[in-house]
């Protein structure tokens, strides 16, 4: 009896399976190398070991992404013009931004006044490849399409950002984590309809309070320890209360 055929291709659902547990960085390795594949990629669940967002950064397990205007003179009166026209249009709020204090609740209609304007830099893509605790690598991927040049380096992030996480049906992660590194109000670039599970929570330099933990919660991301993560906010307020005052 003649051994029974073996496929040669795996079946669509099988397929599925398999990609779904590969590491995020073998899913986009995968999905450059094949036409039309980053759609079925895109459709599949994401799972990850470690999400930290802050502004003008994402990080996605050990490689840190994040965009850099490259060319011209800064001592140039024009650059300057275009750099604090860069820095001011980050105040703008787009549909899934997440936002901590209070920044300005607007959103724009994204007329850039100077969009025609002859830039004089490119966006170039960067990550940060993290080796160990106290080693990192800086690599340089490439540079974004022209068009991106001439809008606020808040919107080339955004879309760096929605192809990275959105347009899928879950992202779960062990760890999530926000940064912030100053006092001032943040905007937190996110795709819109975004939905993440983490197993734990985590901020740099600053804590959630009530309101914006239950924002978080009720918008885009379901906490396995919501509970025990209020209960622990409250016992470190009482234990802040507590605090004899040696003044």
């Amino acid at each position: 009896m003649d051994p029974p055929e073996v496929p040669k291709t795996l079946t669509k659902l099988s397929s599925i399976c398999v990609l779904e547990y590969l590491s995020f960085e073998r899913r986009q390795f995968i999905s450059a190398q094949l036409s039309g594949f980053r759609k079925v990629e895109k459709s599949i669940p994401l799972h990850l070991t470690h999400l930290a967002i802050s502004v003008g950064r994402i990080r996605i397990n050990d490689s840190e992404y994040y965009l850099k205007r490259r060319g011209g003179n800064s001592k140039n009166p024009e650059f300057q013009k275009l750099a604090q026209w860069d820095l001011e249009q980050e105040a703008e709020i787009l549909p899934g931004d997440f936002c901590i204090g209070d920044p300005q609740n607007y959103i724009f209609n994204q007329n850039f006044p100077m969009e025609n304007a002859p830039f004089p830099w490119t966006t170039q893509l960067r990550v940060t490849q993290f080796q160990g605790a106290y080693s990192r690598l800086d690599i340089p991927l490439g540079f974004l399409a022209p068009i991106y040049d001439c809008a606020p380096i808040h919107v080339a992030f955004k879309k760096l950002v929605f192809d990275l996480l959105g347009n899928r049906p879950m992202i779960f992660t062990k760890k999530l984590e926000f940064l912030k590194t100053t006092r001032d109000s943040k905007i937190y670039r996110l795709p819109a309809d975004l939905k993440i599970q983490a197993e734990t929570l985590e901020t740099v330099w600053f804590s959630f309070d009530y309101g914006e933990i239950w924002k978080i919660d009720h918008n885009f991301l379901k906490i396995r320890n919501f509970r025990k993560i209020l209960i622990l906010m409250n016992s470190a307020k009482l234990d802040n209360q507590n605090e004899p005052n040696h003044a």
